[in-house]
């Protein structure tokens, strides 16, 4: 359910990698749609604060932003976790593949100290002790012999599938359109960038739309961020994912959606349709392969 996590942004100050958390669980109350976390910073030496703050789940990273009016429901939630009482009414999510966390602000309650160690007890799995291996016996030469031939054998066949990969699958065409314009809602330069690839036979394989947000300063950079808007933005698409990057130093916001071509895809499949399209919608296409 837990887990220990690094930081690697905090209040937008960047590689804080030694900063470390106890996050105790995510989860969201099926009543309503807000996904919160309760964590505790390992950096407080009297373990007697209890933080909780509004989620949001990127592809490798956790964001934490501080939300109003919840510490009710942190507190039922938690008085569940403590007491092992039935969760109903809440869904708790699975976070094993996610290793980061970045704080762009978060809310605190004091606790007493027994509650932060029994928190962290019951939800941060403890370190597997590995089992000492037993020697192996010795393998015989010919066993040696055969099993070296086999590795060989096999490389071999590994190097001429990369070196002849063409002659399996075809080589693939990428295209590269982009479109450039003032936003004037948002107040920025944008730039959209759809990234395509075509198999020889012209037909789609992958998609990615990248939106590019330039602002003129920090301040206007940071405002954007720190209010999260761009989180109620949809994908163009059925099924695709949306990821989102920032870069504080050159003013800059990107939303990557990653398109998922699948039954439910309702765009265009062919090279030259889905080129006319957007060359029809004021893109310029590229074709970009090596």
């Amino acid at each position: 359910m837990g887990k220990t996590l690094k930081v690697t942004e905090l209040d937008f100050k960047f590689g804080s990698d030694d900063h470390l958390l106890d996050v105790y669980a995510i989860f969201k109350e099926e009543k309503r749609s807000d996904v919160l976390a309760i964590y505790s910073d390992l950096k407080d030496e009297n373990k007697a604060k209890l933080y909780y703050a509004s989620v949001h789940l990127k592809e490798d990273a956790i964001v934490f932003i501080d939300i109003k009016d919840k510490e009710e429901v942190l507190k039922e939630f938690t008085w569940k976790l403590l007491n092992n009482k039935d969760k109903e009414g809440f869904q708790i999510f699975d976070i094993e593949k996610y290793n980061k966390v970045e704080i762009i602000s978060s809310n605190s309650i004091l606790v007493k100290p027994e509650v932060i160690k029994t928190l962290h007890d019951k939800t941060i799995p403890k370190p597997v002790v590995k089992e000492v291996k037993k020697e192996k016996k010795p393998m015989q030469s010919s066993t040696k012999i055969l099993l070296t031939g086999f590795s060989l054998a096999f490389l071999v066949a590994i190097a001429f599938l990369i070196t002849n990969m063409d002659l399996l699958m075809g080589t693939s065409i990428k295209y590269r359109c982009t479109n450039s314009y003032l936003d004037t809602e948002i107040g920025s330069n944008k730039q959209e960038i759809q990234e395509l690839t075509f198999n020889v036979k012209n037909e789609l394989t992958t998609r990615t739309i990248i939106t590019k947000y330039k602002f003129s300063n920090y301040d206007e950079f940071k405002n954007y961020y720190n209010a999260g808007t761009y989180y109620k933005i949809e994908p163009k698409f059925n099924n695709s994912r949306l990821d989102y990057t920032n870069d504080d130093t050159n003013y800059t916001f990107n939303i990557i959606e990653y398109v998922t071509l699948d039954t439910y895809y309702s765009g265009k499949t062919t090279k030259s349709e889905l080129i006319e399209e957007l060359t029809n919608s004021n893109f310029e296409c590229q074709d970009v392969s090596e």
